[in-house]
This record gives C-alpha cells, structure tokens and sequence, in this order.
C-alpha cells in the first residue's frame, strides 16, 4: 500500500476511534439534514451519529419521522449528560435495537436519558407515537421503552397518543416501560423522577418476562439478580378522567404545569416538594389524601397546606409543625412562635393593607442532631385585598340591597360598626332582615370582601350605605263585617293589608277603602295587618293591626215549641230567634212571641231560624206548622142522648170526656148512660182533633 494512504488511513482510523470514545454530551454537531430516519426542527444543539440522535442542554425541538424512513427505525435518542431539553414527539416510531446473542452489546432504549438529564416530551395534538425498548436474546436483558436513571428526570405532557412499553426477555429481566435498567448479575437499576401529565391516551407496559417469571414495573426501578429489584423513584402517574397520583418523595425538578380540570392526589407515604426557584403551575387541584407538600418556590392556582406551616386566611392565623419556630426577622428579630410552644397565633398585625409592601415572616426549622440550624425559610403574608367597589342600592320594596351584575353577594361580610366590626356574612339575596334591620332603626353597612382559602379577607369599605327606619304605621284596619267565612276590613285608599304574617299585601286602589278576605275558616282568629306600601325612597311603613274571631257556621234549624188557642199560636225557643214575614223580612225575637187574631183549626206555617249572633251565623232555616184549635161547641152541641135506650150518640167530629179538661173517661158514640143515670157527672164536649189540629181547650 502506498505509504501516504497508508498514512491517511490511519489518520482516519484514528479520528473515528477517538469520536467513538467522545463523551455523549460532547458529540459534535452535524449538518441540520443529517438526522437519520428522523426529521427535526426547532432550536438548540442536537447532533445524529451512527443511529443515534443526540440532544443536548437547552435545545427544543419537534422530532417526527423522515418521508423515507423505515418503521419501527432503530434510530434512537438520547438526552446529553446533565443536559435540560424539550422534544415534541409528533407520530414518531422507535424500537431500540435487541441485544446481539453473545450479550456483548445490551439491548438499547427508544429514548435515554443520561445521568443529570432532564427532558420534557411534548406530545403533538393528533399524533400516535410509539416507543419501544429493545429485546433481550436468549439471557439477555430487555431494554426499557425510555429509560430514566436514578439521577434524570422525565416528564411527560400534551394531547397526542403515546405507547411506551419495554423490551421482552426470555428469563425475568424484561425490560420497563419507564425507567432503569435490568441487571442479569447485580441489582436493578433504580428509575429517576417521572412524571406523566397527558390529556390523551397514554399506555406504559413493561416487556415480557420469560415463562414463570414476574414481569417488571410497568414504571420503576428494573429487576436485577436475586430479585434485588431497583428503586421506583418518584413522580406522577395518570388515572382516569383527569386524576393523577404521586408516588414517592417527589421533588420537582423544574417547572411544572397542572393540566385545567387535572385532580392530583398525594396519598399516604408520598410528599411532593416545589424547590427554592422552581414555579408549580396549578390549573387544577392539588389535594393531600394522608401524604404531604411543602413549599418552598413558588404555587400559582390552587395548593394544599404546606406540612411545616398553614395559613387560615379567614382567622388570620398561622399554625406551624412541632419543633419549629417563627420569627418576624430573618437573623435574630420577634419570636412569634417559640419552638415547642402553642402552635398557632395571630398574625392580623403582619397583613399589609393592598397598597402597602408586603411583610415576611421566618420559619426556623430544627436542627439535626450535631448540626446548626439551617437558614430560617420566608414566608410572604399576603397583604390584604382592597376594598370592594360594592355600589350597593337598596331595594325598599323588596326590602334588600342589590349589587351590580359584577359583584356577587355571598362574596361579602358586613358589619354595622367601622371601629368595632363584627363581620359576617352577607346572605344570598341580601335581604335586609337577615342582615340585622329590623326596620325599627336605621342600620349603617360596612362591606369587605370574605376571605378565601388563599386570600385573606379585603379591607372594609369607608362609606356606609344605610337603611333607614320605616315610617309610622296607618291606622288599626277597622272591622266592618265577618261571617263564619269572611272578614270585612275599613283600611283607607291606598294603604295595603293582608291576612296573617304569611298571606300577600294587597293593595287598596283609588277610591278603594275596604277589603273582604274569604275562604276563612268557622271558629278561628286571625290577624290582620296594614301598612302605607313602599315607594322608591321609603320602606313600606310599620304595621298595623287587628285581631278577629270568625263566626261558627249556620246550626240546624230550631225546634220550637208552642202553645195553640182557637184564635192565636203561641211559637218560643230557649235563644233568640228570627221569623220571616210575607214580605221576607226577617223579625228578632226573644223568649215567646204570640201571633193573634187567626183563624180557628187553621193550619199556618212559620219560618223560622236561629238569630245571628257576635259569634255564629243565624242557624239554617226551619218551618213550623201549626194548626189553631176549634171554637168551643155550643150547649149539648155534637151529641144526642136516646132516652129509650139510655145511650149516646156522638156526632163525627166530636168527642165527649167524664172531665172538662178531658183527662177523665172518654164516652164513646153508642155507650150505655146507665152508669151515668141518677147521678150528676162533670162532662164536657169538644171537637176532634186531627192531625196538627188541637182540640178546643
């Protein structure tokens, strides 16, 4: 060979063994087309050498496949030593390359992150994405899908679809979905820090274990031998319908956003951390289920209590963890809450009014053991809102303050005093009576806005809005009338009244002065009330009022007695009563009353009821017949006496009695008089009676 080649040759043997031994994290940069079977945009450094796409510290890119790539490529990705990176993934289809059968190269990963790495994929809207571990051959290990060692971080986010899964194997050291590496001769490799905040369909398996063999974590630390498995890290895991879990004692390793409507939960042993210069982003809820969360950056949106210290924004107070302590300095300064002492005390006096600096207090957490103190830990209390811009008006007829459509009610706390609050809450509907106006005084409003659960409450309004007294009340309602169903009322035109405390007001129009209420209740007393009605300045006035009793309904009719002559009828009832006359006049009696000059065995009819009184209805209407009785019949009038047969005969229509008031014998027509002759008997003669036709007395 000629011995310049030979000499050229070895040059570039030598440059390739020497970029082929380059850390990752110092491969060189390529020409922007040189990518392999993936098509990447976007800024920062990435370089693609022998099958593998290098991304370094600060880049942010969109990988997708190139037109002419074959799929699954086995080109892969891995994230540069200590590099912090963005990828969106949109519709790439990666499968890591098997390991070869002499075991002498290890299966390879879809996408690895290197030691100190921190990598964030986006998911692009309306792209499936598949990453694939490679396979163990004959003993060999699987690859994860993506590994994150001990000292990485992954997170996943956005609304494509993604499939990640691991490498198979033919014994127990298939590969995870997410995280270490498998070991075949020392323990597993422990998984970093991931977490999963993805709005679509999002699937995680681990490869498949040999015949009898557990399978691995789907995300975690790998298997290694003797089962001395690796660590499973930390992070967020996705549910359903929103809900995300954290596991373990995750601290997070940059900014992080909580997807709208996303529900994290920490559950019992786990505790999630935001460090000193790191910003959580929540959109959605953070909620403690048994587990922890401490604060010591920055929470946008909504955050659970922090473990070492709580605010109760509506108390105003400040409740710290046992041990610690709190200081209005960051060196020396008040202490506030000494260590071991009550937990919780007032911090009213540390909330800045809203145009004021806010003020900061310190939390001193305790020593270790052998240990100083570490630095004391700030706390900003919030300064306190201002003051709403309430514009309130007051609703006289409705009796209420209403708000502006941009103010809402429940929002607020009044109090009656601006030296001395007492504030409470401002009822849905305002109304005035809920709100201590009772219309016998004018009451003066103060309004702030009620704390929340991260805010404390606003600073109060300067300028009351104030409800006055009402106006004296009318005139007592007069009654006019009242039945057993009904009451009449004299109120005055223009002036309203009701019936009870529950029925409406009804107002009295022009030349209107009375009011009939109906559909009462016989025997049952009722109030009723009367009021001038509001205008657009004045409340509806005091009230004033009366008391009935309604009447008992209509009785039966009476039943009355008489006393009949040939000439009069005598009627009587034990209470006052009424009879009507021809010309449907009705006349008052008391007692008896006597009706003469008639007709003798006359039948007449009387109609007759029971008298109204102050408390009944006159009864129903009942009537009376009765028959006058005969004239007294002449001497030895209806009767004859045969001489011969010593009998007597009585003519029809009479009867002839031994006694003058004819309680003695009855002589019958045809009797014998033989007991009767030679003696002088009291006897007497009347007519007949009939039916409802009296006997002369």
């Amino acid at each position: 060979m000629h011995k310049q080649l030979r000499k050229t040759l070895a040059a570039l043997l030598a440059l390739a063994l020497l970029v082929s031994v380059l850390p990752i994290g110092a491969a060189p940069a390529w020409a922007a087309g040189d990518t392999g079977d993936f098509n990447v945009t976007g800024n920062g450094s990435y370089a693609y050498n022998n099958g593998v796409l290098t991304v370094n510290d600060g880049a942010n890119i969109t990988i997708s496949m190139a037109s002419d790539a074959t799929t699954p490529t086995s080109d892969r990705i891995v994230v540069a030593e200590n590099a912090t990176a963005t990828i969106t993934i949109a519709g790439v289809n990666i499968k890591g390359s098997d390991c070869d059968g002499s075991q002498v190269i290890a299966a390879k990963s879809a996408i690895d992150l290197s030691n100190g790495s921190i990598l964030t994929i986006d998911l692009s809207a309306n792209t499936e994405n598949t990453l694939a571990g490679g396979n163990g051959i004959t003993e060999g290990s699987g690859a994860p899908g993506i590994h994150v060692p001990d000292s990485a971080s992954l997170i996943i986010q956005g609304e494509g679809s993604l499939s990640v899964s691991g490498g198979t194997s033919s014994t127990a050291f298939c590969g995870v979905g997410i995280g270490g590496n498998a070991s075949t001769t020392s323990a597993g490799e422990a998984c970093g820090t991931v977490i999963i905040f993805a709005s679509d369909n999002v699937t995680i398996t681990a490869g498949q274990a040999g015949s009898g063999s557990d399978s691995a974590d789907d995300i975690g630390g790998s298997n290694g031998q003797y089962q001395n498995n690796g660590d499973d890290g930390q992070g967020i895991r996705p549910g359903t319908n929103g809900n995300y879990t954290v596991y373990g004692n995750l601290t997070l390793p940059c900014d992080i956003t909580i997807p709208n409507g996303a529900t994290v939960t920490i559950p019992q042993d786990a505790s999630l951390t935001v460090p000193q210069g790191t910003t959580l982003t929540n959109n959605g809820t953070i909620q403690k289920d048994g587990g922890s969360f401490i604060n010591d950056g920055t929470v946008t949106g909504q955050q659970p209590a922090d473990d070492r210290y709580s605010i109760n924004y509506a108390d105003e107070t400040i409740t710290i963890a046992e041990g610690y302590a709190l200081y209005d300095a960051e060196t020396g300064g008040n202490t506030i809450i000494a260590a071991g002492a009550e937990r919780t005390a007032s911090i009213t006096t540390y909330i800045s009014d809203y145009n004021s600096t806010t003020k900061t207090l310190y939390l001193q957490a305790p020593a270790a053991e052998g240990e100083n103190p570490p630095d004391r830990r700030a706390i900003t209390i919030p300064a306190r809102p201002a003051a709403p811009t309430v514009n309130a008006t007051i609703n006289y007829a409705n009796e209420k303050l209403s708000f502006p459509s941009c103010v809402t009610e429940t929002t607020l706390e009044y109090a009656l005093s601006q030296s001395n609050p007492n504030w409470k809450d401002v009822p849905s509907g305002a109304a005035l009576s809920e709100m201590e106006w009772d219309g016998n005084a004018e009451k003066s409003y103060y309004f702030r806005t009620r704390a929340t659960d991260s805010a404390f409450a606003s600073s109060a309004t300067t300028t009351p809005i104030t409800a006055p007294a009402r106006p004296a009340a009318p005139t007592d309602p007069i009654l006019m009338d009242y039945t057993d169903v009904s009451v009449t009322y004299y109120v005055g035109e223009g002036v309203q009244c009701r019936l009870g405390n529950e029925g409406a007001w009804v107002t009295l129009g022009q030349n209107e002065t009375d009011h009939t209420f109906t559909g009462l209740n016989p025997q049952t007393t009722y109030t009723v009330y009367a009021r001038n009605p509001a205008t657009e300045s004045q409340f509806a006035s005091a009230e004033a009022s009366d008391e009935v009793t309604t009447k008992s309904s209509a009785s039966e009719a009476p039943e009355m007695t008489y006393e009949v002559t040939a000439n009069s009828i005598t009627l009587r009832y034990s209470a006052p009563w009424q009879y009507q006359t021809s010309d449907d006049e009705w006349i008052s009696v008391e007692g008896a009353k006597e009706f003469t000059n008639l007709e003798a065995a006359t039948e007449y009819t009387f109609t007759v009821r029971v008298a109204e009184s102050e408390t009944a209805e006159a009864s129903k209407v009942g009537t009376v017949k009765v028959y006058t009785a005969h004239a007294a019949p002449a001497a030895n009038e209806g009767y004859t006496i045969n001489y011969a047969t010593e009998t007597l005969t009585v003519n029809d229509g009479y009867e002839v009695n031994t006694a003058e008031d004819f309680t003695g014998t009855a002589i019958l027509s045809g009797a014998s008089l033989s007991d009767y002759i030679g003696s002088t008997p009291t006897s007497a003669t009347r007519p007949t009676r009939t039916a409802h036709q009296p006997a002369q007395q």
